[in-house]
């Protein structure tokens, strides 16, 4: 399991739920070490539609932390979520106004993991 190349492990856990990656981080292998360091950098792209203006804003979210979606790389975020907002003057400076352009593109850069099949875990 040492010899498998880091980016395919990445590959493996990029199409693995959030539960499978955290449990695979236990391993006490360079399997978990590279787990542990992926899932810090799996991100969720999060969009607010502001409904009083109809202007989008976008971010990048991960168990701890909001980030610009633009200083992330991009094939860590692996979902999205797009919520309606009736006060968007209350967002930190991490969300950024995007155009509905701009949002395609990005959710069209998110694969789908699971489509077809259910996540795979063994407990």
């Amino acid at each position: 399991m040492d010899t498998v190349p880091q980016i395919f492990v990445e590959s493996v856990l990029l199409c693995s739920d959030c539960d499978s990656i955290r449990r695979s981080s236990r391993i006490p292998s360079r399997w978990g070490d590279i787990a542990s360091s992926t899932f810090k950098k799996i991100y969720t792209l999060h969009v607010y539609v502001d409904m009083n203006t109809e202007k989008l804003y976008a971010a990048a979210q991960n168990f701890r932390s909001t980030l610009s979606w633009d200083s992330v790389d991009l094939k860590f975020i692996t979902k999205f979520r797009i919520d309606s907002c009736w006060i968007v003057k209350t967002l930190p400076d991490s969300w950024k106004e995007i155009s509905l352009t701009k949002l395609k593109r990005l959710c069209e850069l998110i694969r789908p993991t699971t489509e077809g099949r259910p996540p795979v875990r063994y407990d």
